[in-house]
């Protein structure tokens, strides 16, 4: 649980952009805001979700101590 008071409450770090295929083009994901961030934690928090099922393990498993292969950004076309 300190592990993600510190993330909620720490100083925003470098953003990673991603680029995401759409059918109308790209767009342009660069995080989830502090605010949005910090009403997660809360909620989380509140609902009694243990920090090993909640919402920041999964969207950054590397930070939070989960080894496990990243997969590869794909487009929509791919998929069809």
């Amino acid at each position: 649980l300190s592990k993600l008071h510190r993330v909620v409450g720490s100083a925003p770090e470098n953003t990673q952009e991603v680029l995401i295929h759409t059918s109308t083009g790209l767009y342009r994901f660069e995080g989830i805001s502090r605010k949005f961030t910090r009403k997660l934690y809360e909620w989380e928090k509140s609902q009694g979700i243990t920090p090993e099922c909640s919402t920041f393990r999964l969207l950054d498993p590397l930070r939070y101590g989960i080894d496990v292969a990243r997969p590869a950004l794909i487009s929509v076309a791919d998929l069809s």
